[in-house]
């Protein structure tokens, strides 16, 4: 039976780490800001590039660098409850060394590009999970009445479908058992979730009204959405990214 957008999509589920979710969200969070806010890119290599030259990049950069990174992520409202986010100072400084490097080799960083570099938050430093060998494949056989007539065709099906069933929700309930183990959740998956990144982009860093966005989405696609079912996705895509929402106004 097929499952339908928006009825059954909050029961669909993952296995993740909540880190490793947070850190994806960042690491697409950036490709998103990369594509639809190139000026901030762009003003964080105008003003903060410079400092990097000669620096040692394999090396922490001195406090009035990341100082000036710092700066950045507040002008551009990358902030959370103690200041300047601590995941985008990251990504941005280690965006800064990647280019030092490229500028050494005598390459050309494209002025506007970003690549998500995110690091783990130091609450968040813990050793990976790597399943087991036998949980990292499921393999299936069955035997198949060629040239035998004893068992219908259909009735062969139905014992394979009915094994392999049996056979795959073994092998979900000991990867499951597993991930327990290791600090491993069971987590919904939002399939809008690139949508409400692009929200967030929009309100939080461009400066867009959650009318604005609105107006907007109705424009490209057609349908109508209410300002608190888009405030409410973001609310909840900044908690996951780690942003403080600026103050709603101008609606």
């Amino acid at each position: 039976m097929a499952v339908k957008r928006g009825q059954n999509e909050k029961r669909m589920k993952c296995l993740a780490r909540p880190e490793d979710v947070t850190a994806e969200a960042r690491g697409a969070f950036v490709w998103v800001l990369a594509g639809r806010v190139p000026e901030m890119w762009k003003d964080l290599y105008a003003t903060c590039a410079p400092r990097f030259e000669g620096m040692d990049v394999n090396h922490d950069p001195p406090p009035e660098v990341v100082e000036a990174v710092e700066a950045w992520a507040r002008r551009w409202g990358l902030v959370d409850d103690t200041g300047a986010a601590y995941w985008a100072v990251r990504c941005a400084l280690n965006n800064l060394s990647f280019r030092e490097a490229w500028r050494r080799a005598g390459l050309v960083y494209p002025e506007s590009a970003a690549v998500p570099l995110i690091d783990y938050h130091p609450a968040f430093q813990k050793a990976s999970a790597y399943a087991p060998a036998e949980l990292g494949e499921f393999v299936f056989r069955a035997t198949w009445p060629a040239g035998r007539i004893y068992e219908p065709l259909a009735v062969a099906r139905k014992r394979i479908l009915d094994q392999f069933t049996r056979a795959l929700d073994e092998h979900i309930a000991k990867y499951k058992a597993w991930a327990r183990q290791v600090g491993i959740l069971e987590l919904p998956v939002r399939r809008s979730g690139r949508q409400h990144l692009m929200w967030l982009a929009d309100y939080q860093v461009r400066g867009l009204s959650v009318k604005q966005i609105a107006d907007a989405y109705a424009a490209e696609t057609g349908r109508a959405i209410e300002e608190r079912a888009i405030y409410k996705a973001l609310s909840g895509v900044a908690q996951v990214v780690g942003l403080k929402l600026r103050l709603r106004r101008g609606y």
